[in-house]
């Protein structure tokens, strides 16, 4: 994809997701998203999970990069079943035996109340996916928390019948990569959009008449954020490149840390406005945070990862690094 089409790409999304419409998916379908990632999908998903990022929008986009993990082309956005979601954890807290299903996880904004879900599962023989009548004995709870703008549902309940297990070459491993890689380009965006509102309060705001941002401790903090936040991207633009779940979880992993240094940078700069909700960067905080808990935050996957390395006494290729 050459730069003029990202260029177009970029505004027109940015006008999508800073519009009143709630429902990103609807607005994604009749721009005809399907066949821009036909044609890049890894150029696509980045810039749409960067503008997401920026833009602080909440959306079930990333359903729709499970779906296209588990089905390829053939997979139509406006086709996409709600999924549901592991908080904190990079493995479904979902399970399975011979007979039941417990459902425990949380559906992301615009999730349709009449269709059918797609839950993985943790059974006997590992991750599998199930779909869930939308009938069943489920409860539907608002999340409002941390971040009621996060729109998130938790659903749980006990069902003995009405699902199926989906059948799909993907495992769970290649399905938790492309989402890893898709939140990764979600916080970085988030990110560098705190990153902007700091430098600009720094530029701005004056004291002992002169812009705060001569002095050279808040120049040094916001620095540091942004090498992360550049580490971060160069990690996930090889995770595209590799495709191997092991540096899809990195970059996801040093891009929820990058942006746990970023928000306390931006913070420090701006000052006790940034803590309040009237501030936008409380926003992205608050954002972040829940971004980061999607299939595992980054302390637990840097936990993960340190644990294989040792277990394995190597470390992965990655390639350009």
């Amino acid at each position: 994809m050459d730069a003029n089409t990202l260029a177009l790409l970029r505004e027109s999304l940015r006008s999508l997701l800073e519009s009143d419409s709630t429902n990103v998916v609807a607005g994604l379908d009749d721009l005809g998203w399907d066949d821009v990632v036909v044609e890049d999908e890894a150029a696509a998903t980045q810039l749409l999970f960067t503008e997401q990022g920026r833009a602080a929008t909440a959306s079930r986009a990333l359903d729709f990069v499970i779906a296209r993990a588990m089905y390829g082309d053939d997979h139509a956005i406006a086709a996409t079943a709600p999924i549901v979601y592991p908080l904190n954890s990079t493995i479904p807290m979902s399970r399975a035996d011979s007979s039941t299903l417990v459902v425990d996880g949380v559906l992301l904004a615009d999730a349709p109340g009449e269709a059918d879900l797609l839950v993985p599962v943790c059974g006997p023989n590992g991750v599998v996916l199930a779909t869930v009548e939308v009938g069943s004995n489920l409860v539907r709870r608002n999340v409002e928390g941390f971040d009621p703008a996060a729109r998130l549902v938790h659903i749980s309940g006990r069902i003995d019948s009405g699902y199926t297990l989906v059948e799909t070459s993907a495992t769970w491993e290649e399905i938790r990569s492309a989402a890893h890689r898709a939140l990764a380009s979600e916080l970085i965006g988030a990110g560098r959009a705190m990153l902007e509102l700091a430098v600009l309060q720094i530029s701005e705001r004056v004291q002992f008449n002169r812009p705060i941002g001569a002095n050279q401790s808040p120049r040094h903090r916001l620095a540091e954020a942004h090498v992360a936040l550049s580490a971060a991207q160069n990690l996930v633009d090889q995770a595209w490149t590799v495709g191997t779940p092991w540096a899809s979880a990195a970059a996801k992993a040093f891009a929820g840390s990058a942006v746990d240094v970023t928000s306390r940078a931006c913070l420090q700069a701006c000052g006790a406005i940034g803590l309040t909700f009237e501030h936008r960067l409380s926003t992205y905080v608050r954002r972040c945070t829940v971004l980061d808990a999607l299939l595992g935050g980054w302390r637990e996957q840097s936990r993960k990862l340190g644990a294989e390395l040792l277990r394995t006494r190597s470390v992965p290729t990655v390639a350009g690094l």
